[in-house]
């Protein structure tokens, strides 16, 4: 219903936010990601990196099965997928 300014990473760019319960993710430009576990109060810079490559694309789409599953798509076609809230991911 309200929405209040939260600082997350001057000077980007987001293109997507989505949440599932109390995470939230955040993502934009250049593989830019955020990920928060309290309702975004605190955020924390997620990398994705799968068999040492980075992703670079634009992140364009954030999907959800469960809060451990979530699985990213990219300006570019790539798709991007974990099943441990992001600890971990595989490019599809």
């Amino acid at each position: 219903k309200t929405w209040v300014p939260i600082a997350v990473a001057a000077g980007s760019v987001f293109r997507v936010v989505a949440s599932v319960g109390n995470q939230v993710w955040a993502a934009g430009n250049a593989g830019l990601l955020y990920h928060s576990l309290d309702n975004g109060q605190r955020w924390t810079k997620v990398i994705p990196v799968s068999h040492g490559e980075e992703i670079q694309a634009d992140i364009t789409e954030i999907q959800f099965l469960d809060p451990q599953h979530v699985v990213l798509g990219t300006s570019t076609g790539q798709g991007w997928a974990s099943a441990d809230s992001g600890q971990t991911w595989v490019r599809r």
